[in-house]
């Protein structure tokens, strides 16, 4: 086992007892289900390492999860979404990336980043 995280895993397991044979009938389920999971929802396919960066620098500036969804207008769930990795949500993506390049400001005017975007795009493709 070559996962820190899967031996990790094995080693609790083993420390409730279970025998080697449990623990890889446990990991085997896991695996189908996170194939099943990729297979049924391409979409959701979790990515928890993503979004660490813009997680950490939130909760540095000390700043909760629904200020921020309310600076980023959209709802705490996407945030969430966002930050654990199980949706891939480009355009609250970029807003989250340009507000904590920005500083994190808790006044962030994300209409006015949205329409300096869509006006750079324009440029480049003018190009």
């Amino acid at each position: 086992m070559r996962d820190p995280e899967t031996a990790e895993y094995a080693e609790r397991a083993r420390g409730r007892g279970k025998s080697d044979r449990e623990v890889m009938r446990c990991l085997k389920r896991y695996v189908a289900r996170e194939a099943y999971r990729a297979l049924m929802h391409p979409h959701e396919i979790r990515r928890p390492e993503d979004a660490s960066e813009l997680v950490a620098a939130r909760r540095a500036a000390k700043v909760s999860q629904a200020r921020a969804a309310s600076i980023l207008g959209t709802s705490e769930k996407y945030i969430s979404m966002l930050e654990r990795g199980q949706r891939e949500l480009k355009p609250i993506r970029r807003a989250y990336e340009a507000w904590v390049e920005a500083g994190l400001p808790l006044d962030w005017d994300r209409q006015a980043f949205e329409a300096e975007r869509k006006k750079d795009s324009k440029k480049h493709l003018a190009k």
